[in-house]
């Protein structure tokens, strides 16, 4: 095997490794038309809030938001970046 042809089977490693992990870091389809196919996974955290904290959430939420889909997402990734940053 030359020189050549060794580079040749790098490559084709490197590019079946970042296939592999495209894969790993996908979902899958959105939608038929949409732009996007594939989408990153995204991490989910199960957390159990009081009721009277749930309730000031979902108001909040709506009040800053609009009370579309996601924005519950939106207000909680907000407040937990928020807090992260904080010193």
């Amino acid at each position: 095997m030359n020189e050549n042809d060794n580079n040749k089977n790098k490559r084709e490693t490197w590019r079946l490794a970042i296939r592999l992990l495209e894969k790993l870091l996908t979902r899958g389809t959105v939608h038929k038309n949409s732009d996007k196919s594939r989408r990153l996974k995204m991490g989910r955290i199960c957390v159990v809030l009081s009721d009277q904290l749930e309730k000031q959430l979902r108001f909040k939420t709506i009040e800053r938001f609009g009370g579309k889909k996601g924005d519950l997402t939106r207000a909680v990734e907000d407040a937990v970046k928020t807090w992260i940053t904080k010193k």
